[in-house]
């Protein structure tokens, strides 16, 4: 199950649609900065509101997208044979998918997070706790989304 797990996120790692949208939130937080530079007095909380709903936006997509196209393209790349043939059942190995594929999007959370704590510094605004709140939240969403997708994928 370890070996389907690293497997998944090399995969997601190597693929264009998620440094795509990686790119993409960069440059949304980005334009939440430049949202911020409008307001004048609470720049912080500007950054604050936008940056997260990029985050979150930008997760749900990588969770998404990963999830629905898990058995597809295992079939089409016939990468799910490999695995198969070993003495590995199907559930373990329909884990490791979706252990990989939640790995990476809690890598991809952690990467973006430090984005944002890092534009809000950029603003002046303080550090909240309430972000580890967030953090803990977006994590769990994005876990139900990729369970979501994963169930009407198969």
């Amino acid at each position: 199950m370890l070996a389907v797990l690293t497997h998944t996120f090399r995969e997601l790692y190597r693929e264009r649609i998620m440094y795509n949208v990686f790119f993409l939130s960069l440059f949304l937080i980005f334009v939440g900065y430049l949202a911020s530079l409008l307001v004048f007095g609470h720049q912080d909380r500007v950054m604050l509101h936008f940056g997260t709903t990029v985050v979150s936006v930008s997760i749900l997509a990588v969770s998404m997208a990963a999830g629905s196209r898990l058995l597809r393209s295992e079939i089409e790349q016939r990468n799910i044979y490999l695995f198969l043939s070993r003495p590995i059942s199907r559930p373990k190995y329909f884990v490791g998918k979706a252990l990989g594929i939640a790995i990476f999007a809690l890598a991809n959370l952690f990467i973006l997070t430090a984005v944002l704590i890092a534009a809000i510094y950029f603003v002046d605004g303080p550090f909240k706790p309430v972000l580890f709140q967030w953090f803990g939240l977006t994590w769990m969403e994005s876990l139900m989304v990729l369970g979501l997708s994963l169930a009407l994928s198969f």
